[in-house]
């Protein structure tokens, strides 16, 4: 590779971004009308039966997760012999997944004292297995920053779910409105999978040790991971059961909105961007600067906004028995946010083969963040554990930040001149929307709520977007993110204009 990164790299990978975040918002806007439908029509332990089983099933899929697109991404050339290989190698490890959940069916059952749990399982055991023979050739679309692709067989897969789900529930109002909705997901992605790419992957294990050789670390990680991620449902379940679980993964489904649905896509094309600067330091450490400072320039004022609008949010969208979850969105909003930044960094150890050091550091983090949160959770109960997770997460986040510096030889002064103007635009913002929320409506018509709520964020972000773009360009109009979000929508308003100039002309007599 040429030791001076091509110039076009960090365009197409913010252009990627900028497209990922927009195909992102419209994709999650379908869970969210869901969501909101969901919530009327069941109750929250069913989400928590079903929060428990697919738990579950994505702690073995983690546990046992190989990452062979990533290692796909990283090879100079993707041939038929590696591609072939990660394919079976997928089968392989669906299967297994299958097998291991339909097992521990009965175990997962007597652990939550519900028997409910055991047929929730064997459907998404067969679901599993199936996901195993998803094409393969994805990979390319990923390595080739064609992220629409991507988004296009999501999209129809979470139409699909959509109208499964909520026709179901408001059919049966049964947790199985839920089963048959992921159900249908994972099915169609597999399927249209084989639509979308013409790639046709034939059963090998030809490049199985190389395969296995980069992966086996991301085994490590994707273990630590798996504790990570499902250690607080599976203690919420045996504490206070299906409601509690409930309860909780409604509060981090809306609490880490931005970070789930604009924060990870984000990495993905920037991971490609990393890979094709290996022989670059230089370039790979201005490429994680600008990724971090963009990310956070977009998720950290959603999620601070989250937190303050959280008891707005429970009454006027969820209804009142959901009520408990109020405080349980505030703290999952900084928890997912400080997570989010703290895993930005994972890539740059992936693509730079030191996943050793990754796992050296990461275990001892975890190992101690879930010690602290399962003595909190027995002690005080879930609020507690809660807590924890998110100090927790806000120290992780420095450390990961720190222990980057070295490898990538990047001053700390450079990541707050990246930061910093995100840090203050965010607290203008909250100051604002604070403000709004001491004005004080108690006992007003729904209506003048409604109204009052729309103002309160209708401000909050103009004070946000002000407060960016004003410290940017009294920071001299550095090319940061804010450089990137400003040419992405100018190419966009362009397009627009080019686009109404053409319909013109076709409709001119």
């Amino acid at each position: 590779m040429s030791q001076t990164a091509s110039p076009g790299v960090g365009g197409k990978v913010a252009a990627a971004s900028f497209t990922m975040i927009a195909l992102r918002l419209a994709f999650r806007s379908i869970g969210f009308v869901s969501t909101l439908i969901l919530v009327r029509l069941l109750r929250p332990d069913d989400f928590g039966l079903v929060g428990l089983a697919t738990a579950l099933i994505g702690a073995m899929d983690l546990m046992t997760e190989m990452s062979m697109q990533a290692a796909l991404i990283r090879l100079a050339e993707m041939d038929r012999r590696v591609m072939d290989t990660a394919w079976t190698m997928n089968i392989c490890r669906g299967v297994a997944i299958g097998c291991l959940v339909a097992l521990s069916s009965g175990v997962a059952a007597e652990w939550m004292r519900d028997p409910r749990v055991t047929p929730i399982l064997w459907v998404l055991a067969v679901v599993a297995a199936v996901q195993g023979f998803e094409n393969i050739g994805i990979a390319h679309f990923r390595r080739d920053l064609m992220f629409q692709r991507i988004f296009q067989y999501q999209l129809y897969a979470k139409l699909a779910s959509f109208a499964v789900t909520v026709a179901g529930a408001a059919l049966f109002r049964s947790y199985w409105a839920l089963v048959a909705g992921i159900a249908t997901f994972r099915v169609f992605m597999v399927c249209y999978s084989y639509i979308i790419q013409p790639y046709r992957p034939r059963l090998s294990f030809a490049a199985f040790h190389e395969l296995f050789h980069f992966s086996k670390w991301f085994m490590a990680t994707n273990l630590l991971m798996m504790i990570e991620s499902y250690t607080a449902t599976l203690l919420f379940s045996r504490i206070g059961g299906a409601t509690a679980v409930g309860l909780y993964q409604l509060s981090w489904q809306v609490g880490s909105l931005p970070t789930g649905e604009i924060g990870a896509p984000i990495r993905e094309p920037i991971y490609a961007g990393y890979a094709r600067m290996l022989d670059n330091l230089t370039a790979l450490r201005r490429h994680f600067i600008d990724g971090l400072a963009l990310m956070t320039m977009v998720v950290a004022p959603l999620s601070v906004g989250i937190a303050l609008c959280a008891d707005l949010a429970c009454w006027l969208l969820l209804g009142p028995k959901w009520a408990a979850a109020t405080p349980l969105i505030r703290l999952c909003a900084f928890y997912a946010l400080f997570d989010c930044i703290g895993h930005f960094t994972h890539n740059v150890f992936v693509v730079l083969n030191r996943q050793r050091r990754l796992v050296l550091t990461y275990a001892p983090s975890v190992v101690l963040r879930f010690g602290l949160a399962i003595w909190a959770g027995v002690t005080w109960g879930i609020a507690a554990a809660v807590w924890v997770l998110t100090l927790t997460a806000i120290a992780n986040a420095v450390i990961w930040l720190l222990a980057l510096l070295p490898i990538l030889k990047l001053r700390l002064m450079a990541l707050i001149d990246a930061l910093w103007r995100t840090a203050v635009s965010c607290a203008v913002m909250a100051a604002v929307l604070m403000s709004c929320a001491q004005l004080g409506i108690d006992g007003a018509p729904v209506p003048r709520i409604v109204a009052h709520g729309a103002a309160a964020i209708g401000l909050g972000a103009a004070s946000y977007v002000g407060a960016q773009f004003l410290l940017w360009l009294l920071s001299g109009a550095s090319d940061g993110p804010e450089m990137h979000a400003w040419s992405y929508l100018a190419t966009q308003f362009r397009r627009v204009l080019m686009l109404r100039a053409e319909r013109r002309r076709l409709q001119a007599p």
